[in-house]
């Protein structure tokens, strides 16, 4: 299903219970009765209620219970459940792929979503064919069509007198050079108009941060608006060969996965072979401590991290500032410091110091290890 925008969700007045449930059934902990991540639930509801203000338990109480009932009565079908449940709100999204369990009492918890959706790639899928463009994004195992955003070729106009060729009853419309001379026609229509949409795309795309588009269909199509779309976004389109047209949703979900899954390894070899030549200081640092020194600065747009690396740093929840050795106390606002996962706080440091996240894994991350697993290039 559709994952809410995280600002509609930021929106839910506390307090209000948020869950993240590992629900894939692959688990162990999972295949026996009840599932694991049921047992987990009620256990970890036992130990939050002890830290709840007193004035809320009953409260707290009657959203577990809420939760637990809806997990008795439909087996979520997925492998990961998030579920916030509040006084007048209930929002669960059944997604395919995994999170890691939480449970926590107050205002939305959105850090694991946040950290979830940026470490899995989106992207985008268009479907041209003779009656028009079909968009599609992929985010978090799902491939949701964005019905708002097709586009009609309305073709009604194109034949006009100056189109056709002469014709009488019993009588071949169109014939050799006139048939040619009329197909090249109708093509000019589609040049056109795919030139036209483009900027559509163009803006679909970055409204959502579609770092790569799938175009498949009608091969001529495709072809003409590889051929039309602006440079700035050409250089996002992948075409699709396969055919597309006789896929289930399921065939076709999973098509798209594939594709993701062998543009990510190429653009992640891209990523840290460019940050491992451009590590002079000036256009690029890596290492822990650089890296950070110079997010915190302003100086990075580009952060790249190994999927598989991770660190301990001290942060400062009042100020939110970062320290790779911190000595308990905050440098910036003499506060006191936590010990945090990196993980934990890069997302949303990335997006504070408006610095693009890229996560890679395979041999891209095997190639960033030894560099210190983590790196920056710099504006």
């Amino acid at each position: 299903m559709a994952v809410p925008a995280l600002e509609t969700l930021s929106r839910i007045p506390a307090p209000v219970l948020s869950a993240y449930l590992n629900i894939n059934p692959a688990l162990e902990r999972n295949q026996s009765h009840p599932p694991g991540y049921l047992a987990w639930l009620r256990d970890q509801a036992r130990r939050l209620e002890s830290t709840v203000a007193a004035s809320d338990r009953e409260l707290f109480r009657e959203q577990v219970q809420r939760l637990e009932k809806s997990l008795l009565q439909e087996v979520p079908e997925g492998r990961g459940l998030v579920v916030f449940s509040g006084p007048g709100n209930w929002q669960r999204m059944v997604l395919q792929v995994e999170v890691p369990d939480a449970l926590s009492w107050g205002p939305p918890e959105l850090t694991p979503l946040i950290r979830l959706l940026e470490e899995q790639r989106s992207c985008g899928l268009v479907l041209v064919d003779r009656s028009g463009a079909r968009f599609f994004r992929y985010s978090l195992g799902e491939l949701i069509e964005d019905h708002d955003e097709a586009i009609a070729f309305d073709t009604s106009q194109w034949r006009r007198k100056h189109l056709m060729p002469p014709s009488q009853p019993g009588i071949e419309q169109v014939r050799g050079s006139q048939r040619d001379a009329f197909e090249r026609r109708i093509e000019a229509q589609y040049v056109r108009f795919l030139a036209q949409e483009a900027g559509h795309l163009l803006q679909w795309a970055d409204r959502h941060r579609l770092p790569v588009i799938f175009v498949a269909g009608a091969a001529d199509l495709t072809e003409l608006l590889l051929q039309e779309a602006p440079e700035s976004l050409r250089n996002r389109l992948v075409r699709i060969g396969k055919d597309v047209v006789h896929r289930t949703p399921a065939e076709l979900r999973e098509l798209v996965a594939q594709e993701l899954r062998r543009w990510e390894q190429e653009h992640e070899r891209q990523l840290v072979e460019r940050l491992l030549d451009e590590s002079n200081g000036t256009r690029a640092v890596v290492g822990l401590a650089a890296t950070v020194e110079k997010l915190q600065q302003g100086l990075a747009w580009q952060l790249v991290l190994a999927r598989s690396w991770d660190a301990h740093v001290h942060y400062c929840p009042h100020c939110q500032w970062i320290e790779p050795d911190g000595s308990g106390t905050c440098a910036v606002c003499g506060g006191p410091q936590q010990a945090v996962s990196l993980r934990a706080v890069l997302p949303s440091m990335a997006a504070r110091y408006k610095a693009v996240l890229e996560i890679v894994d395979g041999e891209a991350a095997r190639k960033l290890l030894p560099a210190g697993g983590i790196g920056a290039r710099l504006r």
